[in-house]
């Protein structure tokens, strides 16, 4: 079984990608997460502060590794890739916003769990729109 998932992980370049970009937000739940519980816990920032704080910190440092270890570069230049990219993770911000103080202050879902849901829901629109739009390559 872990020999067909090998295989089709090397062999076929969207699961290539989709393995990659799973790792990637793997790493980045785990720093946002960290750098969040860590502001509001340990610093006495407020939860909606401290995951803007955590959310802008992963944003630049996923930019960075997407283009160069999970996407590449698309068709647009440089900056216009990087404002595309931050349009479209404002938009999965706007989205953790609403989920988040949602599912902690009315849902009374636990702090912790409520943001895995909300990233769930964001990592769903970040890969759609990164291949999509983002990361789109030239038309050859």
């Amino acid at each position: 079984m872990i020999d067909k998932i090998r295989q089709l992980i090397t062999e076929n370049p969207f699961y290539s990608q989709l393995f990659r970009f799973v790792i990637l937000g793997v790493a980045s739940v785990i720093v946002e997460m960290s750098i969040l519980f860590f502001l509001k816990d340990y610093c006495g920032v407020d939860l909606m502060v401290a995951n803007r704080i955590a959310f802008t910190i992963v944003l630049i440092a996923n930019y960075w590794l997407s283009r160069v270890w999970v996407f590449g570069s698309g068709a647009h230049s440089g900056q216009l890739e990087f404002l595309i990219f931050t349009v479209v993770s404002l938009v999965g911000l706007w989205i953790n916003e609403l989920m988040l103080p949602r599912l902690v202050y009315e849902a009374q879902i636990n702090e912790h769990l409520a943001k895995l849901l909300t990233i769930g829901a964001v990592v769903i629109w970040n890969f759609i729109m990164k291949k999509l739009v983002v990361f789109k390559k030239a038309a050859a």
